[in-house]
């Protein structure tokens, strides 16, 4: 299997380059340098083309545009199989959450069980329509802009969503342990305890 996805992956980038030139935005003759800030990749005809002229904002955003157009095409089949699998992730994730958060509730009979499939199901259905849209513009902004693949690898970004992602999970079942509290499912004391914390106003707000 690994084989195969390998033998399929790698002859896209030599297509990617085949008609494609490392070009200026400012030339050698001009003073421009050869470091990776100074150069785009352009069908080489268009290079050519231009001589030692200094390349124009306007072609630079066309260049971008062009590269991330060949390059989403290139890679249609390999986004496509990340795209499914992220979508089904996020579904499968924002179920289980939502099953566990509105699980005392159920148990309490403060929503009924026909509510709680309800939940769930808007749930998936909000993960199924809202995770392909943000995974195709990220795709879409990495491949205008490379550059950001980086910034977005970087260790502390890194870090910086999974906590995000923790707190997204872990949010919603504190807020459903707060209001098993608030009913007094884990005892009378437990809920005369909390309103001396927190106060009526804070359990509203929290609730």
């Amino acid at each position: 299997m690994f084989r195969q996805q390998y033998r399929i992956r790698i002859p896209v980038v030599p297509q990617f380059l085949s008609d494609k030139h490392g070009s200026h935005i400012i030339p050698r003759s001009q003073g421009g340098s050869n470091g990776a800030d100074n150069i785009l990749w352009e069908v080489g005809v268009n290079n050519l083309r231009r001589g030692a002229e200094v390349m124009t904002v306007g072609e630079q955003f066309y260049i971008r545009v062009y590269n991330a157009v060949d390059s989403i095409v290139s890679n249609s089949l390999t986004i496509a199989r990340l795209g499914i699998t992220a979508t089904g992730t996020a579904i499968l994730t924002q179920v289980i959450v939502t099953a566990i958060s509105y699980s005392l509730d159920l148990y309490r009979g403060d929503i009924t069980v026909e509510e709680y499939k309800t939940l769930i199901l808007e749930t998936a259905k909000a993960a199924g329509i809202a995770t392909p849209i943000v995974f195709l513009l990220l795709v879409a902004v990495l491949a205008l802009f490379p550059e950001f693949t980086v910034i977005l690898s970087a260790p502390v970004v890194i870090a910086g969503f999974n906590a995000l992602f923790g707190m997204s999970i872990a949010v919603p079942i504190i807020q459903s342990l707060v209001r098993h509290t608030q009913a007094g499912g884990f005892g009378n004391e437990a809920a005369e305890a909390y309103k001396g914390l927190f106060g009526d106003s804070d359990e509203s707000a929290l609730a």
